[in-house]
């Protein structure tokens, strides 16, 4: 909304100069480190395109994670974006996939789902293991 974009302090450079970076970027660099069990990368490379405003405050941006063993891992963070919050992590013996993961839908519970060792069978006959979902109370 042009009202967030204009006066929310997420936006204002004195407040967080940081803005979607500082805001929600920390969530996803955290849950990339947490996935590769908190080994630092090799190296981090800014995606190109990243969006600021006219004060230079992060609207839209995004990273490349390379380890030096070939793993990689990407994340995007946006104001300008229709919300969403999904994390997926692929590899190679699996999937795990999160759809809320920065602000719970409801606070009593969440779920994920995984899916592992997952062909195809044929192309038209689909999957031959189904996504599990897991839920998870409080």
């Amino acid at each position: 909304p042009a009202d967030f974009l204009q006066n929310n302090i997420r936006v204002k450079p004195d407040m967080d100069a940081l803005g979607a970076l500082g805001d929600l970027g920390w969530y996803c660099i955290r849950a990339i480190l947490w996935a590769n069990d908190y080994q630092m990368p090799h190296s981090v490379t800014a995606l190109p395109g990243s969006v600021v405003n006219d004060v230079g405050v992060i609207l839209d941006c995004g990273a490349t994670f390379d380890w030096q063993d070939g793993r990689v891992a990407t994340f995007s963070c946006s104001f300008l974006g229709g919300m969403s919050m999904d994390l997926i992590v692929n590899g190679s013996k699996g999937v795990l996939r999160l759809h809320d993961f920065v602000i719970p839908y409801e606070e009593d519970s969440s779920s994920y789902f995984s899916t592992s060792n997952v062909e195809l069978t044929q192309l038209h006959t689909g999957w031959d293991s189904k996504p599990c979902e897991h839920l998870v109370t409080t």
